[in-house]
């Protein structure tokens, strides 16, 4: 399989825009977050998020014509393969960044995005990606709220077709 980020957070339309569309992750939590990272079912847990996510999906298999295609948001440990530097107790992350990443370029896109992993000292707030890279967390229901830049899984045979 072949995981691809979105380059753009999600717009009202379920599209990738460059334009300001944030929203909260979930009216509740309960999910398990120590020892952490834990990683968040968003279709359990989540309002946007997986509202968002399954309609990305839904336009690219319409578009594309295949049905083998899922979605999700990034995780922690994603970012930290990708060269990020995650905290090695995962609790904390204010001084922790995807600026210096070799795949900053694509990772860095001037807006904020959700993952799906729970601080593990924090059963309420949310990892997610800043701005300029620097990596920190919200309150599940942050007023402010923060954008969806899902990833999509594709198989590999399908690509190559």
């Amino acid at each position: 399989d072949v995981t691809l980020l979105a380059k753009y957070n999600l717009g009202t339309d379920y599209r990738q825009t460059t334009s300001e569309n944030r929203v909260t992750f979930s009216d509740n939590y309960g999910w398990e977050f120590n020892p952490g990272p834990k990683e968040i079912d968003i279709f359990a847990w989540s309002k946007f998020p997986k509202t968002y996510v399954n309609n990305y999906v839904s336009w690219f298999k319409q578009k594309l014509n295949i049905d083998d295609i899922t979605g999700n948001l990034i995780t922690l440990l994603e970012l930290e393969k990708l060269g990020c530097s995650i905290p090695s107790d995962y609790a904390t992350g204010d001084d922790y960044t995807c600026a210096n990443s070799q795949y900053a370029s694509w990772l860095l896109n001037g807006q904020y995005w959700w993952t799906r992993s729970a601080f593990s000292d924090d059963s309420i707030r949310i990892w997610r990606v800043n701005s300029n890279g620097g990596l920190g967390g919200n309150s599940y229901n942050y007023s402010k709220s923060v954008g969806i830049r899902p990833i999509i899984t594709v198989p590999l045979e399908i690509l190559n077709k």
